[in-house]
């Protein structure tokens, strides 16, 4: 007798590979939706991370975050204006450990090798020159991707204007703000211009 060695048809390894391929369009939209979460995560724990270091900051300046000291007493005052955010950052580095957190995963920006090489094209974030400490309104810092009618603002926010809004280029038209008392949230437009009116308060 002859063993049984039966190999599949054409029609079979098509309805099997119809089958695999179905089963792969199911599945992926469920893994980059997934991926897009952990990344929006890992912003938000960027954000608390920088949140924290503003806070060590003020505690070693009497209550003043960098914004508010000479740049000779280890602050950023002389360049609150100019848009050199990264010279506000730069202050925070005895407190922030490494300056890959200043980039979003989702952003297409390099991080810093060192605190030394770093510039506004190694941000994801922007920081509020008018921010006040522990008061839950005031805005310390953000995502990057604010714009006014177009245009992609400076990584240091010196107006409130009421025409910004999220660009699509990092976290779909929603961006995640870090306010005075440490939290972070992920907002819309909308929600984003009114903590922007409440924080020039």
């Amino acid at each position: 007798m002859k063993p049984w060695n039966r190999a599949f048809t054409l029609l079979e390894l098509i309805l099997v590979m119809a089958i695999i391929g179905i089963l792969i369009s199911l599945l992926l939209p469920a893994l980059a939706k997934a991926h897009l979460k952990a990344n929006r995560l890992k912003c938000v724990n960027n954000l608390k991370e920088i949140g924290a270091g503003f806070h060590l900051f003020a505690n070693d300046h009497q209550g003043r975050l960098p914004t508010e000291i000479s740049a000779r007493d280890g602050g950023s005052l002389e360049f609150v204006r100019g848009g050199n955010a990264f010279k506000h950052f730069q202050a925070l580095s005895n407190e922030i450990v490494k300056p890959e957190l200043l980039v979003c995963p989702v952003d297409r920006r390099s991080a810093a090798k060192n605190w030394r090489d770093l510039r506004n094209t190694n941000l994801s974030y922007f920081v509020s020159i008018d921010s006040k400490l522990n008061v839950s309104k005031s805005l310390l810092a953000g995502d990057r991707n604010i714009s006014r009618t177009g245009l992609e603002l400076s990584n240091v926010l010196e107006r409130t204007y009421s025409d910004v809004q999220w660009t699509t280029n990092l976290h779909n038209a929603k961006g995640n703000l870090l306010f005075g008392d440490g939290r972070v949230e992920q907002v819309n437009n909308e929600r984003l211009r009114t903590a922007l009116q409440f924080s020039a308060k």
